[in-house]
């Protein structure tokens, strides 16, 4: 190879390098991604294009592809100097359900195509939960998002909060799009502040509106049981009572006042649910009558049970008349 033909083959090769790089369309972002989105929403984000070439750039051909994608402050034809660009706004119109979400941006021109994906996800609205208050129990559910799909559940994450405090932490995740779940982590007289969030595709979105539960336990009545340890007792014989307080829930605290045949006991303390009075010789009427024992709960059985009361019949045998033995002189 002689010298000319050194010099020429090295003068083409720079110019093809000087040429390949004279245009050159930059994207900043280098892709577009509009995380969570709303359902029948409108999203828009500008993106930097700019010509980071040496020579001026004449834009051919936009095209975006990708269900509910648009952009625009671009056109064909347009030119941008050495170092010169605009700014192209993308917009996203969310559907009502579906997702996630994806298209894309080619930008065809004198230089290199430039490609720019282009993404959303849809975690849709979450609606706030609802709550059965059953103490000591909330029973939580809520409506599944429009964006849970048969293929594409995603779940949900329940939060809450203690009563006026605005500060709402996770209390469970991984919920099936219904979010049915029990809370049994609540005691009387609290109030519980709950909130949603649905999570797809790795994205969660915002948390739902609040749902408020005060607990305040509904009272029931509990069954007294009244056993004498003689339904015929003579009126000159000691009587025991044993009285039983049973209910639904925890065993029932409080005290017992026994009534009847013209006896009344002094208040006496349950112990597990149950005591035992002594009557006194010679403190009973004689006749028909009934032991009538009443329960009044304390204040750790008050939110949980009513007053309630138990009897038993009885029938009071008279004391058979004391006779006298002796010898009679005359």
């Amino acid at each position: 190879m002689n010298i000319t033909k050194l010099l020429l083959a090295l003068s083409i090769g720079f110019m093809s390098l000087t040429l390949g790089n004279a245009q050159q369309l930059v994207s900043n972002p280098s892709s577009v991604n509009f995380g969570i989105v709303s359902p029948n929403s409108k999203n828009t984000i500008d993106i930097s294009l700019t010509n980071t070439g040496t020579s001026a750039l004449t834009v051919s051909g936009i095209t975006v592809s990708g269900s509910g994608f648009s952009g625009g402050g671009v056109n064909s034809g347009e030119n941008f100097p050495a170092g010169g660009g605009s700014a192209y706004g993308v917009t996203f119109v969310a559907p009502a359900t579906g997702g996630p979400f994806t298209g894309t941006i080619t930008i065809t021109s004198n230089g290199p195509t430039v490609t720019i994906p282009l993404s959303a996800s849809f975690a849709g609205t979450t609606t706030p939960p609802t709550g059965t208050i059953n103490p000591p129990y909330v029973t939580l559910s809520c409506t599944p998002s429009e964006a849970s799909t048969t293929s594409n559940p995603g779940t949900v994450t329940m939060l809450r909060s203690v009563g006026s405090s605005t500060t709402f932490t996770s209390l469970v995740t991984g919920l099936a799009p219904n979010c049915a779940y029990t809370d049994s982590a609540v005691t009387n007289g609290n109030t519980y502040n709950y909130e949603a969030e649905f999570v797809q595709n790795g994205e969660t979105s915002g948390p739902s509106n609040t749902f408020t539960a005060t607990i305040q336990s509904i009272a029931t009545t509990p069954t007294v049981s009244v056993v004498a340890s003689a339904t015929s007792p003579v009126s000159n014989t000691a009587v025991q009572v044993t009285v039983s307080v049973t209910g639904t829930g925890t065993t029932p605290t409080g005290s017992i006042v026994l009534t009847g045949a013209g006896y009344t006991s002094a208040s006496s303390i349950l112990t597990n649910g149950t005591v035992v009075i002594t009557i006194p010789i010679n403190s009973l009427t004689t006749g028909a009558s009934n032991f009538v024992a009443t329960y009044t709960p304390d204040a750790s059985s008050s939110t949980v049970y009513n007053t309630a009361t138990g009897s038993e019949a009885v029938i009071v045998i008279p004391a058979a008349p004391s006779t006298l033995s002796g010898t009679t002189t005359n």
